[in-house]
């Protein structure tokens, strides 16, 4: 069922895209598809129109995102703002990445924040919030930006969008995939995305390290006795001695989450402070989100993760498993 009850702000949105000429665009850390896919769709439209665009960057690139649209602008950057810039925020919950890039931002040192999302617990940040928790993707929300404002989508941009589409429904196979999912593809597709190109370069284009790192986050993998919570762990020592990026060890939580009668799968990703990133996915009986926000994260329903402070494996696995036989 396609969104319509929110066209006011998105026709003020393209406005202030047609309208303004200097901008300033954030996605969050550890980027997935949909973040990189609105991050560098935005960017192919500015770029498009001459306007000042830059992107507030000091990731790793995912190397299954490493052949999007415009990837080679990011690096390092800390943009200067001043009172013309308008910030883009894509993807995120909350102003943290903002907070992140510029901590002593106030309000006089840019324009406006522009806050488009679908995080539910989105705190409406900006000064223009276009949250639509409905959406499978944030690309979706942009798509429909431009739709109805009558914003071409060229191939480029259309490459992007589907990106964040087709990873963000989980490959059309989410309950947020709908039938404007559906359409918004195959418009894409009519316009020249090539589905078997963006599925290789995004799930078939694996280092072979890939396959030692699953092996060693298999010999890990540990069940509950009733089955329904299932974990794994990946140290920083791994990806070094595997040479390969934090980006590898991302897909293994939907290999261990796809085994019967799962209803939590937690994947434990040490950090470079040797702290750890907590992925947590569910097959929708268990609302992921409510866990990962009492421990200061957030998400959707079916993925979402948080921040577990310790360096000690153990302490982390046992807090989420408190956590979670709590709440079952």
């Amino acid at each position: 069922m396609k969104i319509t009850n929110h066209k006011n702000i998105s026709k003020k949105i393209a406005q202030i895209l047609k309208n303004e000429d200097k901008f300033v665009l954030f996605i969050h850390k550890i980027p997935d598809g949909d973040a990189m896919g609105s991050l560098c769709s935005v960017f192919c439209l500015l770029k498009k129109w001459g306007k000042i665009v830059e992107i507030a960057w000091d990731d790793e690139i995912p190397y299954q995102y490493a052949r999007l649209p415009y990837v080679n602008n990011l690096r390092k950057n800390y943009p200067q703002i001043d009172s013309e810039t308008i910030l883009i925020s894509l993807d995120n919950s909350t102003n943290n990445i903002i907070n992140k890039f510029y901590p002593n931002l106030n309000r006089d040192n840019y324009k406006m924040i522009i806050n488009i999302d679908h995080h539910y617990k989105n705190t409406k940040f900006g000064d223009i919030n276009l949250i639509i928790p409905e959406a499978a993707s944030v690309t979706q929300i942009l798509y429909d930006i431009f739709k109805e404002n009558n914003i071409k989508i060229d191939i480029e941009m259309a490459k992007c969008l589907y990106t964040g589409l087709v990873t963000d429904s989980g490959r059309f196979q989410y309950k947020n995939t709908t039938s404007h999912s559906h359409l918004m593809a195959a418009e894409l597709i009519s316009i020249g995305v090539n589905p078997d190109k963006i599925f290789k370069s995004i799930y078939e284009n694996k280092p072979i390290s890939t396959l030692d790192l699953h092996k060693l986050m298999i010999t890990r993998t540990e069940i509950s006795k009733s089955g329904s919570l299932i974990y794994s762990y990946v140290l920083q020592d791994d990806l070094k001695e595997l040479n390969l990026p934090y980006s590898a060890s991302m897909e293994f939580i939907n290999v261990i989450r796809a085994i019967e009668n799962v209803k939590l799968a937690a994947l434990f990703k040490q950090q470079k402070d040797y702290t750890y990133r907590v992925s947590l996915r569910s097959s929708g009986d268990t609302d992921v989100s409510k866990i990962a926000i009492k421990f200061g994260g957030g998400g959707h329903p079916t993925a979402a993760g948080y921040h577990c402070n310790s360096k000690d494996i153990n302490h982390c696995i046992k807090q989420l498993e408190n956590k979670f036989n709590t709440n079952n």
